[in-house]
């Protein structure tokens, strides 16, 4: 409650200034829809549905303005919805966020998103951000906000977790047109934490970084942060530092395009606003060549391992290199693409090692009028020491059309797909299939467009419950367009079925849904 309270006024004075401002635009909008649930069979609590009537209301407003030499924009949703499923609470606050400019002047209120780097912050927040830019493009900037996933967190134990205080400073220099620095300070707290077994942290993080372009086509990128961090359990509290080192250097110039990376996170490094995996060296290399204007290599190659510190008694070493082909217009067909590609997985123990093979062939086409899009996988697993041997066939298609008949378009579409695992030491086999038909028509003069789904899905267990699966489903939508001072009016109607037969009888449920809706901007 302490940082929601200083959030109010100014929010609320933001959206009154917008009154007497001389310029503002409005758009208020309303999404509601009712449900009607029907589940049967014998094992009804399988259903992810609710079962009779249920609704959700959705409202946004969006304003923009300008009040003498201050712009302004507001930001606000609410949802109304009595399905738990979906939500916990029957009225929720979704979206809260201002954000007023003037001049060199910056500040955001409520939801906003902050990216210093990808150690320090890179996360969304709710509080307030001051950003003063000068002539030159360098930046000041100071944050403070929690990482509350919901508005609800603040005043409701219902939804409740785990407070997240977040403070960060950075400033950002350009040093000339070719090169900036930029150096920030992080800072979080958590507390309040009502879910047991999970720890609460307090870090410190100093990160500096660095962008050079020393020619056109080529960008140089390094960054090091320093972390200094307790985290606190039920029995105990430790106090640990680390550091993170990433460096980055992009070349782009016809026909090719590099990246080769760098990283380098020791074992007792921690962020919680930021991204990084402790225990971990990393390499990465990216080679994007266009051979000729209808033939484009793609390889790369990642490594990385664990055991920087040498304190476990075995290092992990992962390989994975890649291979793939473009070919563009192939067999002098216009519309004819086809990729081929290979990726290989090779992780190291000491006490096993793993040989994985991913062999991969897509081919999309256009056949008159028919439009095609198939491809096939090949996988073989192998970890040595009987622990795993398998081997997967994976197989999908697409057709569709588009054809324009008087006022209709007609959009009809055939889906095909199958899946097998083969387990050599098990003996097993695992495989699915799916099959299924659409058939869309639309109406362009009257602004509507539906479709129609059907088919069925099966899956062979070697262990466990085989499963059949029928299903159909129909969606359309009705733009109505402008109507008195709405600016747009649509109505939706969805209607889906699910018949799930398990070789258990007792698991067989069904369900019905149907969904009539309206999306009203004014």
């Amino acid at each position: 409650m302490r940082v929601i309270s200083p959030l109010i006024p100014p929010l609320v004075l933001l959206s009154l200034s917008s009154l007497s401002a001389s310029e503002t635009v409005y758009r208020f909008t309303n999404d509601f829809y009712i449900q009607h649930n029907e589940i049967t069979g014998n094992s009804p609590s399988s259903s992810m549905l609710t079962e009779g009537f249920v609704y959700h209301n959705l409202f946004t407003l969006y304003t923009k303005g300008q009040f003498e030499d201050i712009d302004y924009t507001l930001n606000a949703g609410l949802k109304l919805t009595d399905d738990r499923r979906k939500d916990v609470k029957k009225a929720s606050l979704i979206t809260l966020a201002g954000h007023i400019q003037k001049g060199a002047h910056q500040l955001h209120l409520g939801d906003f998103f902050k990216s210093y780097s990808k150690y320090s912050l890179n996360t969304s927040l709710k509080g307030a951000a001051y950003t003063y830019t000068t002539e030159q493009k360098d930046t000041f900037e100071v944050v403070y906000g929690l990482a509350y996933p919901r508005w609800d967190n603040f005043w409701d134990n219902e939804v409740d977790s785990t407070e997240r205080e977040v403070l960060g400073v950075r400033f950002n220099k350009n040093l000339s047109d070719a090169l900036s620095i930029g150096i920030d300070a992080v800072a979080t707290d958590d507390s309040n934490s009502v879910v047991t077994g999970i720890p609460l942290y307090e870090t410190k993080l100093y990160t500096i970084n660095s962008t050079y372009r020393p020619i056109p086509g080529l960008k140089l990128y390094g960054e090091y942060s320093y972390s200094d961090n307790e985290t606190q359990t039920a029995t105990a509290t430790t106090k640990r530092n680390g550091t993170a080192i990433f460096l980055q250097a992009v070349g782009n110039k016809k026909p090719s395009r590099v990246q080769l990376e760098y990283e380098r996170i020791s074992p007792d490094f921690k962020t919680v606003t930021g991204s990084a995996t402790p225990d971990r060296e990393k390499f990465k290399a990216t080679w994007r060549y266009m051979m000729t204007d209808t033939i484009t290599m793609n390889t790369g190659l990642l490594w990385f391992r664990d055991n920087l510190d040498g304190d476990k008694t075995n290092t992990t070493h992962t390989y994975r290199p890649n291979l793939g082909f473009t070919f563009k217009q192939v067999f002098d067909r216009r519309y004819a693409v086809v990729d081929v590609n290979y990726k290989y997985n090779h992780i190291d123990k000491k006490t096993s090692v793993t040989k994985d093979s991913v062999y991969d062939l897509n081919y999309r086409d256009r056949f008159g009028i028919v439009h095609s899009d198939m491809q096939v996988s090949y996988t073989d697993y192998h970890t040595n020491n009987n622990t795993r041997n398998q081997e997967e066939w994976r197989f999908n298609s697409t057709f569709n059309t588009r054809h324009s008949y008087k006022d209709l378009v007609l959009k009809p579409s055939i889906i095909f797909g199958t899946w097998d695992v083969n387990d050599e030491l098990s003996n097993g086999d695992n495989t699915y299939t799916q099959a299924a038909l659409g058939f869309g028509v639309d109406i362009p003069k009257h602004k509507i467009a539906t479709n129609l789904r059907v088919g069925k899905n099966r899956s062979k267990r070697d262990a466990g419950d085989d499963l059949d699966k029928v299903f159909g489903s129909f969606d359309a939508h009705w733009n109505m367009g402008d109507r008195g001072q709405f600016k747009r009016i649509m109505v939706y109607l969805r209607a889906h079925i699910n018949d799930l037969s398990y070789t258990t009888s007792a698991n067989d449920y069904q369900e019905r849904s149907v969904t009539l809706g309206l999306r009203m901007t004014f």
